[in-house]
């Protein structure tokens, strides 16, 4: 078996901070895509699609 490399874990660790960061832009950007009654409903619909 091999070693870990720790730079391929490094940048693992990084790419997914960086998707993590990325989601409440992305929340915030769908949001406006709808109607007003439907704000809340998007938002929440992005945050639970981190943990899937």
């Amino acid at each position: 078996m091999d070693s870990i490399d720790p730079a391929a874990t490094a940048w693992l660790l990084a790419s997914t901070a960086l998707v993590l960061l990325m989601t409440p832009g992305l929340a915030i950007f769908y949001g406006g895509m709808v109607r007003t009654t439907g704000v809340l409903n998007m938002i929440m619909m992005s945050f639970i699609a981190i943990p899937l």
